[in-house]
């Protein structure tokens, strides 16, 4: 004998069936937590989302001492920590964020002023704003390689904070995202970022090393000012834009260089760098905006022989050659590369020292052979080689006594 197992469906007409079936999905979905469900595990709060994820929305603030934050709450992995979901735990030394969450949300992390170290994993691609700000007592930063935006105020007010280097994924640097952090004396900003937003860096009063990475086309609004740590600032050759008061009031300041790429300098960005006394300038004469350097900037303009639009002036500041220990190639210049009848190109050196144009066909081989030797005039020359197209490839480089 056989049995078969029938259900309570199966006992109901074909639209009864329907209609059944419609009744149990809705008990199904009520059933199902979601996001605007409160939960609770121990010290946390939680929401869970429709695809069964966790996203810490609270959490005890009186917990003291060191938390490595759970990575799973009843059973639901943790994704996501809430806006202001820690703000305000005013015992918690340090935290380690596991590797289950990919995203910081708004105020995360807000005045946790006994808070030392924080540990982002690669997990993470955003930090949202203010997600740490007024960490008073933040020293040890650790960001994660999956970081790809730092959201505006991020960091600002960390002021216990020294070092930063940021990952190679970062693109976006938001507006006062470490403002006022008073005892950072390094950073690093590598070439993924495009662009420094306004008042990043605003008043980092200790911050003495520099590097702006070559992706970075425009300095932001008061992206520096006040920075009176920082004495030289080379700009890379990517940036095309410095906004204005961008070092406004950088005090120690001395040395400035600027390369070709950059076509305008805007009002007030080197206002009142008191010890500012080089300003050298890589290309040709810049747009400039109202005050760029302002009547207490000391600073003398150097411009390289062969660059155009300089005159005996420049944002009322005097201009004067820069004169370089060994000649240039202007290769950022109109006259760079292929030219009528010949490859050509300026050199630059105020000198009046002849040049020789070396040239070989493979640079593994080192066989440089003297070209042609030339004599400045007034600092420059242009070289042209007509015979360029008669070889392969052909290299260049100078040499002088």
């Amino acid at each position: 004998m056989s049995c078969v197992q029938i259900s309570p469906l199966d006992l109901l007409s074909s639209t009864a069936r329907i209609h059944a079936s419609l009744f149990f999905a809705c008990i199904a979905l009520s059933l199902a937590p979601t996001t605007s469900r409160a939960l609770a595990q121990g010290d946390y709060t939680y929401t869970i989302n429709v695809a069964g994820q966790a996203t810490i929305t609270r959490f005890n603030q009186f917990y003291g001492g060191a938390l490595s934050i759970t990575n799973a709450l009843d059973g639901y992995p943790v994704t996501s920590i809430g806006a202001g979901a820690f703000s305000s735990c005013l015992y918690l030394t340090a935290v380690t964020i596991p590797a289950s969450v990919t995203a910081i949300g708004d105020d995360a992390f807000f005045n946790c002023t006994r808070l030392t170290s924080v540990a982002i994993p690669g997990s993470v691609t955003a930090i949202g704003y203010e997600a740490f700000r007024s960490c008073s007592g933040l020293k040890n930063l650790t960001i994660g390689i999956g970081v790809t935006s730092i959201g505006s105020s991020a960091f600002r007010e960390c002021t216990k904070l020294t070092a930063v280097t940021i990952p190679d994924n970062v693109t976006f640097i938001g507006g006062n995202a470490f403002q006022d952090c008073t005892s950072l004396t390094t950073v690093t900003i590598p070439g993924s970022v495009t662009a420094i937003s306004n008042f990043a860096f605003n008043r980092c009063t200790g911050l003495k090393n520099l590097t702006i990475g070559t992706g970075v086309t425009s300095i932001g609004n008061s992206a520096f000012a006040n920075c009176t740590g920082l004495t030289t600032v080379t700009i890379p050759g990517s940036v095309t834009i410095i906004n204005p008061w961008a070092f406004y009031s950088c005090e120690y300041m001395t040395t400035v260089t600027i390369p070709a790429s950059v076509t305008f300098i805007d009002s007030s960005a080197f206002v009142n760098c008191i010890r500012l006394t080089s300003a050298f300038f890589k290309g040709d004469a810049p747009g400039l905006g109202s005050t760029v350097f302002g009547i207490t900037t000391p600073a003398t303009v150097y411009y390289l022989p062969g660059t155009s639009g300089w005159g005996p002036t420049f944002g009322d500041r005097p201009t004067a050659f820069w004169r370089l220990l060994y000649p240039l190639i202007l290769n950022a210049s109109n006259s760079f590369g292929v030219q009528t009848n010949g490859f050509g190109f300026t050199i630059s050196w105020a000198s009046n020292k002849p040049v020789v144009v070396e040239v070989c066909t493979n640079l593994c081989s080192d066989a440089w052979i003297p070209l042609q030797t030339n004599t400045l005039d007034n600092g420059v020359i242009f070289f042209r080689d007509p015979s360029w197209t008669n070889y392969p490839a052909r290299l260049y480089r100078l040499a002088w006594p």
